[in-house]
């Protein structure tokens, strides 16, 4: 189902990531970078020179080829698919362009833009560390929602979107819920906890009985009270 079905909720391990299909093909572009451009220059060249009809008495061109591809036909027709999918077809692209290499070499200088790769990985690696991607950062933002007192007596809703990060930082405690923070604080039975977006508190002001405890790059935690007969009634005693 999770292959079939895009957006499927049934994942015991994980939140359904729903791509148009053939985008597999773009994540395999980009995962051979910086190589891609250099492993069509080599493709074009070999048709100027009338060698695409060429191929190897043992077979090799051929099963790299068929070995780069089957990653990504097979997940074209998935619904929901990951950028790391195409790694299975990765030695094997590497292998087909040390090919082509061998057999039609280009200058040296072209191949110096491998140094490119080192220098991405470092700044990937920094940029994780210091906390900027919505991963780190929400595990964060997860940390400072289990030091309210009310954390484990209360429900975790995420308005709009519940990334997977926030399932496994909250241990399986967050919700997802489309409803606006108005209309779910106005539902609520007891109190609850809703992150919501800035943009989204940024188009409407937040109801009366939620009030802002925590606050990300990205999100803001509410707690938000019941506003039933039992509401009124506390709001009345204070």
């Amino acid at each position: 189902m999770r292959f079939v079905v895009g957006g499927w909720e049934g994942d015991l391990y994980g939140s359904a990531h729903e791509e148009v299909r053939g985008t597999i093909w773009i994540f395999g572009l980009l995962a051979a970078l910086p190589w891609t451009p250099l492993f069509f220059w080599q493709l074009v060249r070999r048709f100027r020179q009338g060698a695409e009809s060429e191929y190897s008495t043992n077979g090799y061109i051929g099963f790299l080829w068929c070995w780069m591809i089957a990653p990504l036909i097979l997940f074209t027709f998935a619904g929901n698919i990951l950028s790391s999918y195409v790694m299975p077809g990765l030695p094997a692209f590497a292998l087909l362009l040390a090919a082509y290499h061998t057999e039609n070499p280009l200058g040296t200088k072209i191949y110096r833009i491998g140094l490119v790769t080192p220098a991405l990985i470092a700044t990937i690696a920094l940029a994780l560390m210091s906390g900027v991607t919505s991963k780190t950062a929400e595990k964060q933002f997860l940390a400072d929602w289990k030091t309210q007192p009310e954390a484990q007596s209360s429900d975790l809703f995420y308005l709009g979107k519940r990334p997977f990060s926030a399932q496994y930082y909250s241990e399986g405690k967050a919700k997802f819920t489309s409803e606006s923070l108005p209309h779910l604080a106005a539902q609520l039975s007891h109190p609850a906890f809703v992150a919501v977006n800035r943009a989204q508190l940024s188009q409407a002001s937040p109801p009366d009985s939620c009030e802002s405890r925590l606050e990300s790059r990205k999100r803001i935690m509410m707690f938000c009270q019941p506003t039933g007969l039992n509401g009124l009634t506390r709001h009345t005693q204070q």
